[in-house]
């Protein structure tokens, strides 16, 4: 991700979780979107940037949800916290 401006490094980590068919590769692909996501959140001023950083996050915890349980057999945190 080297010549990427950091505003956008949360856009391809997230399409790269997003388009992971194997599920043995997302879990790590999945957390690195989501701090990605929330450090992006933590720079951000814009409403319009915050609603979308949190609808990909909200996005990205929901697939993460889904492998953890389909990879476990265990439900994931329902503790985990809300995005902004």
């Amino acid at each position: 991700m080297e010549g990427t401006p950091r505003s956008l490094m949360w856009k391809e980590r997230y399409l790269a979780a997003m388009l992971e068919s194997d599920q043995t590769k997302l879990p790590p692909l999945l957390d690195d979107a989501i701090n990605a996501v929330l450090d992006q959140i933590e720079e951000t001023v814009s409403y319009d940037a915050l609603e979308e950083l949190n609808n990909a996050l909200n996005i990205l915890r929901a697939r993460r949800k889904v492998v953890t349980c389909s990879g476990t057999g265990r439900s994931s945190n329902s503790d985990e916290p809300k995005a902004a």
